[in-house]
């Protein structure tokens, strides 16, 4: 059985990961653009920095924010998708993944 030191390891460097590229998606396409996107981005890099210090609870909480201001936030989804995987929740997992 693998201890809980790697497996947080490693979702921090995942999320450390997703962040650079969230990071480089909104400024490549200019970040939000007044549509509300720019807090969506805001509560996302709040939720990537809570699940990197694995807080995953809060994590998930901001990610579900992330989703009521900009529901097709696959970055949201997909990591909704990483903490469900992590409690073994796969049902749930796929359902995020699918949406991501």
């Amino acid at each position: 059985m693998l201890s809980s030191a790697p497996t947080r390891s490693r979702l921090a460097i995942a999320a450390a990961l997703l962040t650079a590229l969230v990071l480089g998606t909104a400024c490549s396409e200019g970040g939000g653009d007044g549509d509300g996107s720019g807090g969506a981005m805001a509560t996302l890099q709040d939720a990537l920095a809570a699940h990197a210090d694995g807080e995953l609870g809060r994590a998930e909480e901001l990610y579900r924010d992330t989703l009521e201001e900009d529901p097709d936030n696959k970055f949201a989804h997909y990591n909704l998708g990483a903490i469900a995987q992590s409690r073994g929740d796969l049902e749930e997992a796929a359902a995020s993944y699918d949406e991501a």
